[in-house]
Parts: C-alpha cells; structure tokens; sequence
C-alpha cells in the first residue's frame, strides 16, 4: 500500500495492480524520478495532477514497470483522492 496526503491508495485492491503484484512478488511504487506533474481539468471542474513512478521491489531492484498516479482535487481546491492510472511494463532488461 502507498499513502499520501493522509489518504491510503490501496493499489492492491485494483485488479491491474493486483495481477502484477502476483506475478511480481514484493513490487511497491517508487518515486526515484519523480518529474513535475501534468496538470488536467475534469469534467466537473476538478483538476488532476499526475506523476509517473516506477515499480520495483527494492530501491536497487530493475524497473518492472512504470505507473501513473493521480491526485484529484475538487474545484475548491480540497483534496478528493488518488487513482491509480495507468502500468506500463518495461522493457525486458538483458544482462
């Protein structure tokens, strides 16, 4: 699980998250080059900003795969939640 702003983004509660988990015992986000956000407005006038992580099973670990997080906030500005957006696998590395 990852938290952030107090709220908890239980990634494997969402099925994509989930099947990779299982395929990939340990994995977790990381944020070793967190980038700035891109910033979207929502249909009913919330803004979500969105930061790409890496998924790996240690610090040191291989990059498995690339996941985009959102952080919605409603259009006073509070904070209504994170959402796991999209993986990406990553290429197969060779040694």
């Amino acid at each position: 699980m990852w938290s952030s702003f107090g709220t908890e983004l239980s990634c494997i509660e969402i099925p994509s998250f989930a099947r990779f988990v299982a395929k990939h015992q340990g994995a977790t986000l990381w944020g070793d080059s967190i980038d700035w956000p891109k910033a979207s407005l929502l249909d009913d006038g919330a803004e979500r900003f969105g930061f790409a992580f890496e998924i790996k099973t240690c610090n040191a670990c291989a990059i498995l795969a690339h996941a985009n997080v959102g952080y919605d906030f409603d259009r006073n500005g509070k904070f209504a939640g994170t959402h796991l957006l999209t993986i990406i696998p990553a290429p197969p590395q060779h040694e």
